[in-house]
């Protein structure tokens, strides 16, 4: 099955991640951003940012932007977050330098007040290292950076200037010319540095209304936090009993609190209160192309299977969402993470999943989904080679349709990124990657086993390229105009086949030696030690049974063949080249064939025209002229030819004939001859073709049943071009429907040779038996009996037109031997 996923875009968080947070191209003064990575492009391919505002940044201190400590600054620490980080582990002093027994150690910053600036100022450890108690400046006492002008007061806690109270009835004049005077505070207040006065009795605690509507609570009393410029503030003003109005820390709700009538109102923008509510809208849409934007194609999912999941620190809430793909949470100020639960096998979650949100005013969130598809199809034996997959061929034979085969592999590449991914292709041929394929475009590619039994039948190379994806959108399914490739409609692809087969012409040789010094190939369908036989064949009287295993056949006791393969190495598909295994020649040791006198092939037609000549032969006397016997372009010769040497100057168009008994001949053909029905050789004579130019055997000439040996074309041939075995098939139909052959077996006896004139020319075989080429050859060439089969009365055997060859081309071979040093 299917394990590798293509690439995906990554979901990227909307605008309102965080808290306060806003999309803009460029963050105005008084903010900063987020990070341009967490919101999605807006038209045009402009970069939106999402802008939060400094003061909401550093919550841990009473005011905006404000830490709890002067050694503490509001640094960026997470990318879009500022967080108070602590920066002076020891006493933060004005001046320049430190004081004795202490050491500079970096640096610090003071506030003189809540909304005045950051002072810089420097850090100063104890020599001995560490915090030291606070020293005291004119009597007074400095508290973690802040005076409190008048007694010589001990700070609390940490060195914190929230524990470090004293009441004055009058403020006096600091020494620490950084702060502000202010004189004659009220009774009951007490003198900050912001240069106002404040209740001395705030405790700490969120507002208290109780007393609304008639309380007991007297005015100038605050329940509230601290009212100092590290704290909380309260501020007073409304009748005895309530307070009209508080402002919390950033973090907080900012809320009034409405003419003593316990209502609470959040205004617009708020950040959010343990009495504050707001809403979260959740959309789930499907994302046809995968990008996490919310394109005009993509519809909202409305099948109520899916759920969302809102978890914050403590709990968490599942809901379904309805039928238009939306659910409403309502929600308080915090941080949350939103989940998709039950999402269907067919689709994957393309937006970031758990997806965190900071909630302060009401928000919506589109998260995004996306449709999954398969690509399945057939690895199949072509038996008609037709190049289509079809199992019903309407033959009785199921063999001889086509089915399915479990060889090879397929792999499938995603166009995007070169992801890839293998498929397992079962015992019937099939494979499906399953559901498992994001819309796009996937390069599918067939790799042949090993060994030599199969070849490509379609398609050739092995890939396809298409598609899958939606219908209709801006990514459809696309079959790629390819044979059985077809889209489902719901965008999947079927019918994505590759046809294969093991069934290619090849030849045999019974007893003879064969030569191609471009490389010997031969696609034999039987390994040795095969018992498949296509008929018989006969040599001396006997009959064998004909295996395609070796590409030259002979029986034991009757010697072997040699095959020749030039330069090239030699290829015998799942054979080998005989029992003996003999063959010569391949690029590790190339054997090219070299004439013993150089430049000349002594069974070629120039050199027996020049042999006859010499012999005192005048092809100008009319009964040496071929012509003077047939019609050249449709000739019959009479079946009381003479013996002699024949010349034709021109093509030749050859019919059936059997030469007369314990005659020989030679023909000598200046130009073309193309042989049109069997000539057959009795044994005892001979008869020999040598032409300038191609031999052409015609489809025709032939055996319709592929298991027959007999004897089709006998004699000696040799062709200065090439010698064409002709087909009657064509690339449309190589084949019948049943994937019986439309051509027939070729049988030739005696020697067929190309390319004397040593231009290029080959053997070239046109012809293929389809079904029948897992066990029969296309063509054989024997020097065997040529009537093994009983329907070719007068043929003779191949051997005999070696041994009675005419006397003007035999030659002497001489032995030498060293009888006695």
């Amino acid at each position: 099955m299917f394990v590798a996923i293509p690439k995906k875009a990554q979901a990227q968080p909307a605008c309102n991640y965080g808290l306060g947070g806003s999309c803009e191209v460029t963050c105005p003064n008084g903010t900063g951003s987020a990070g341009i990575q967490d919101c999605p492009q807006i038209g045009g391919g402009i970069s939106e940012q999402c802008c939060v505002a400094f003061q909401y940044d550093c919550d841990s201190g009473t005011g905006p932007g404000y830490c709890n400590s002067p050694n503490q600054q509001c640094i960026l620490t997470n990318g879009y977050f500022y967080s108070c980080q602590t920066t002076c582990n020891g006493t933060c002093f004005s001046g320049n330098g430190c004081p004795g027994g202490y050491s500079q150690s970096g640096s610090c910053a003071l506030r003189t007040s809540q909304n005045s600036p950051l002072i810089q100022r420097t850090c100063c450890v104890a020599n001995g290292g560490g915090p030291t108690p606070p020293p005291t400046c004119n009597g007074q006492t400095v508290c973690g950076g802040w005076v409190n002008p008048g007694a010589n007061t001990t700070c609390a806690g940490n060195n914190s200037h929230r524990n470090c109270t004293t009441t004055f009835t009058n403020c006096t004049q600091s020494s620490f010319t950084q702060y502000r005077t202010v004189n004659s505070c009220t009774a009951g207040h007490t003198c900050y540095t912001d240069g106002t006065c404040h209740l001395t009795n705030c405790t700490t605690g969120e507002v208290n209304c109780g007393a609304c509507g008639g309380g007991t609570q007297p005015a100038n009393t605050c329940n509230n936090t601290n009212s100092n410029p590290g704290g909380r503030t309260c501020h007073h003003n409304g009748p005895a009993g309530c307070l009209n109005q508080v402002t919390f820390r950033a973090t907080d709700c900012s809320y009034s609190y409405n003419t003593c009538n316990n209502t609470y109102t959040c205004p617009a923008g708020s950040t959010g209160h343990t009495n504050c509510t707001t809403t979260l809208t959740v959309r789930l849409f499907i994302d046809y192309n995968h990008n996490g934007v919310k394109d005009g194609e993509d519809p909202y999912y409305t099948a109520a299977n899916v759920s969302v999941r809102l978890a914050w620190n403590g709990g968490s809430n599942t809901s379904a969402f309805d039928n238009t793909g939306t659910h409403t949470f309502t929600v308080q100020s915090n941080n949350y993470t939103l989940s998709l639960v039950g999402v269907p096998g067919n689709y994957r979650i393309i937006s970031r999943n758990p997806y965190p949100i900071g909630m302060g005013p009401a928000a919506t969130v589109n998260l995004a989904i996306t449709p999954l598809y398969s690509i399945s199809g057939t690895v199949y034996d072509d038996t008609n080679k037709n190049k289509i997959f079809d199992p019903n061929c309407g033959n009785p034979n199921p063999s001889l349709c086509d089915h399915g085969v479990n060889q090879g592999g397929v792999t499938m590449v995603f166009k995007d990124d070169g992801s890839k991914t293998t498929a397992a292709i079962n015992g019937d041929g099939t494979f499906n990657s399953g559901t498992t394929l994001e819309s796009g475009t996937y390069t599918v590619n067939y790799t042949l086993p090993n060994g030599n039994e199969w070849e490509m039948s379609y398609p050739i190379p092995a890939t396809l390229i298409i598609d899958v994806g939606k219908p209709g959108t801006s990514r459809p399914c696309n079959d790629g105009t390819y044979n059985d490739v077809a889209c489902d409609g719901t965008g999947n692809i079927t019918g994505a086949d590759f046809g294969i087969t093991n069934e290619y012409p090849s030849h045999v040789g019974i007893c003879t030696d064969q030569r191609d010094d471009n490389g010997f190939t031969d696609p034999l369908p039987q390994p040795p030690g095969s018992t498949a036989a296509c008929g018989n064949y006969s040599l001396n009287g006997t009959s064998y049974p004909l295996v395609m295993s070796y590409a030259d056949i002979c029986p034991t006791n009757a010697g072997t063949g040699i095959i020749f393969s030039g330069n090239q190495d030699p290829f015998f598909g799942q054979g080998a080249a005989s029992k003996t295994n003999w063959s010569v020649g391949n690029t590790t040791y190339p054997e090219n064939y070299t004439p013993a006198q150089p430049g000349v092939i002594t069974t070629s037609y120039d050199y027996l025209v020049g042999l006859a000549q010499s012999s005192g032969i005048d092809f100008t006397n009319p009964s040496n002229e071929l012509i003077t016997y047939c019609d050249l372009n449709n000739c019959t010769l009479p079946s009381n030819l003479p013996n002699g040497v024949y010349f034709a100057d021109g093509d030749v168009n050859l019919n059936a004939y059997t030469f007369p008994s314990n005659k020989e001949y030679v023909i000598l053909v200046n130009g073309n001859l193309t042989i049109n029905g069997n000539i057959l050789l009795p044994t005892g004579s001979d008869a020999i073709f040598a032409v300038s130019g191609n031999i052409i055997i015609p489809p025709t000439v032939g055996e319709t049943d592929p298991t027959s040996s007999d004897a089709d074309i006998e004699g000696l041939y040799s062709a200065g071009g090439s010698v064409l075995i002709e087909s009657a098939a064509t690339p449309i139909q190589p084949c019948n429907n049943d994937a019986s052959a439309i051509d027939k077996r070729l049988n030739i006896y005696g020697s067929m040779n190309a390319n004397t004139k040593q231009v290029g020319g080959s053997v070239q075989n046109q012809r293929d038996l389809c079904v029948s080429d897992v066990i029969c050859p296309t063509y054989m060439v024997s020097i065997g009996d040529g009537n093994p089969d009983g329907n070719r009365v007068g043929a003779g055997t191949g051997v005999s037109y070696i041994l009675n060859a005419p006397q003007f081309i035999m030659h002497k071979n001489y032995f030498y031997q060293e009888v006695n040093p």
